[in-house]
Parts: C-alpha cells; structure tokens; sequence
C-alpha cells in the first residue's frame, strides 16, 4: 500500500489499477507448493508470459513518453511492479505459513497487520518530518470521509475478508479480486478523476487480463 501511494506520485490512479492487476500473476509465479499442478500445462506458462509482457508494454510507454521533466513515471511503474511482488510475497505467507493457527481469526490477523504497518508508517513520517509539516485543522472533511471510509470498507471489511479467504480457498483463486479492480479504477479515473486512459494502456490492461483469465481457467480445468 505505502508504494502504491508513492507510485502515484509519478503516475495516474489508472495505471495503478492496470499494473496492480498483475498481483494474480506474480502470485501464480512465486507459489512454489502449487508448482506442480499450476504448471503443468504450456497453457498457464504462456499465460504467465503473456502478462509480463503486458506490464513491460506499459513500463516502456511510461519510459518513452517522459518528457515533462521532474516527472519519471518510469519510476512509478517500476514502484508498483515492485509492489505487486511484495504483496503476492506477503499474500503466500499469510497462507503457508501464519494461517495454521485457528485461534486467530480473519480480524485479529488483520489488527496485527495494520499496526505493525502503522508503526512502520509512523516511523518513516517522523524521520522525513511529515509529522510536522501536518497540520490536521487544514485537512479537508472529504479527505476525513475518505480516511473513514477506508476504514471501514477498505480495511475491516475487504481486507479481513481477504486475509480469511486465504485460509479456506487457493492464494491463486484468492487473488482473482484483481479482475475487477482495474476496471472500476480506469472507469473512475476517466470519470471521476478526468484522467487520460492512453490506447497503450486499455491494451495493457486487457493483455494483462487476458493472462490472468487464461491462467485461471487452466487451473480450473
């Protein structure tokens, strides 16, 4: 989440859901107990290379079409395909290896993860100074309704839910959450936040989710 936010520093919230749409990939990729049975058709493998390619796709758009100087959106795509590795990193360890225990429930795993992060982001704001350069009566109510509203729907609610999912159901399988989001994302942004969707990019997104829907149905099969 912290390089998502820094990602979007350097390129559009779009583009953070295309790239971010990978996350199934690099999941399949890094899950080495489900190597045998993932693997085992050329189908998944041309899946997996398919999406790769589909994110090397939009990292050279960035990198060539950096001409504002100051901006390196080359940087941000790099960010978030640095990223999307840790969280599908993270993701499998949370199923193999800090899922056995019962007595701790899908909430209490949660709580444990945010405040560790918390602590973490505290850290980093204090030793840059962000700290002290905040001042919280000049912050906006929407940007409260916001922060609320990520507590609530984005945290407590999807997050338990997903760190449940990974106890009952493949961290493959889990991972298909990354389908929709793009899509809700590039929407909103040209919408909502009237950012500029290139042709590249829908490109990228549908190489990416074609990958994605082509690894996923052979592992059905």
């Amino acid at each position: 989440m912290a390089v998502v936010m820094l990602a979007q520093k350097y390129v559009s919230s779009s583009l953070v859901a295309i790239i971010a749409s990978s996350t199934a990939i690099w999941i399949m990729a890094l899950d080495a107990p489900m190597w045998k049975k993932n693997f085992r058709s050329p189908a998944v493998i041309i899946g997996i290379i398919i999406g790769f390619l589909g994110v090397m796709m939009l990292y050279v758009e960035q990198f060539r079409y950096d001409n504002q100087p100051g901006e390196h959106r080359e940087y941000g795509v790099l960010l978030l395909v640095i990223g999307c590795i840790s969280w599908a990193l993270g993701t499998l360890y949370a199923k193999y290896r800090s899922s056995g225990a019962e007595e701790v429930n899908a909430f209490a795993g949660s709580a444990w993860q945010m405040l560790f992060a918390s602590t973490a982001f505290w850290a980093c704001a204090a030793v840059n100074g962000d700290v002290l350069k905040t001042d919280l009566h000049t912050v906006p109510a929407a940007s409260w309704m916001s922060l609320a509203y990520l507590i609530i729907c984005g945290s407590i609610l999807a997050y338990s839910a997903y760190v449940w999912l990974l106890k009952v159901r493949p961290a493959t399988e889990v991972a298909t959450h990354a389908y929709v989001n793009p899509f809700v994302a590039v929407f909103l942004g040209m919408t909502l936040g009237r950012e500029n969707v290139t042709w590249i990019q829908i490109a990228g997104l549908i190489i990416i989710l074609l990958s994605v829907m082509l690894v996923s149905r052979k592992k059905k099969n």
